[in-house]
């Protein structure tokens, strides 16, 4: 059997450019908007939602320090001697002085009437009249004439100020204060 074989006229195989990368199909245009539509609400939740909530916590967290200490110093203290009661008072004023330092800066310069009304914006009602007037004018005072019960139900009240103190608080002014 001889090699026979029929040669057909063909002409080789022209294959088609390579798709390039460039224009992208639609499909990937859908997929880049989808993802940077991700990316700005991460971003969003991450400045808006957790940052906040983190810093709430350190807040909280720095407070209960300060009532913690304002508790250690009221039950290692004689509370039984004047000066005791009145170094008690002076440092119950340095953690709230300290709260108003790290919160609200612009109030910390701030005494007597001011200085209460500030802290009554942060944490509305949280003093009772005698502890107000023992807050503004007890470190003035003669120590012997600074009540223990006073300063127990002061004591009290400043924890529970400094727990529950919101710095995010907007302060009143006198039309609203009246109203």
């Amino acid at each position: 059997m001889a090699n026979t074989t029929q040669q057909l006229p063909l002409a080789d195989i022209h294959l088609p450019d390579p798709i390039g990368f460039w224009p992208l199909a639609p499909g990937w245009w859908i997929v880049i908007v989808l993802l940077l539509v991700v990316i700005a609400t991460a971003a969003w939740s991450y400045r808006h939602l957790w940052v906040p909530a983190r810093q709430r916590k350190l807040r909280r967290q720095q407070a209960q320090a300060w009532v913690y200490r304002l508790q250690s110093q009221m039950h290692n203290l004689n509370l039984e001697d004047a000066s005791q009661r009145q170094q008690y008072l002076i440092e119950l004023q340095t953690c709230l002085k300290l709260w108003m330092k790290t919160h609200a800066p612009h109030n910390l310069n701030l005494i007597g009437k001011p200085w209460l009304t500030a802290l009554d914006q942060y944490c509305v009602n949280a003093f009772n009249k005698d502890s107000l007037e023992l807050l503004m004018k007890g470190h003035y005072q003669n120590p012997e004439s600074i009540a223990l019960p006073a300063l127990q139900t002061l004591h009290e009240q400043s924890c529970r100020w400094l727990l529950n103190a919101d710095p995010t608080a907007k302060p009143q002014t006198a039309v609203e204060t009246s109203a």
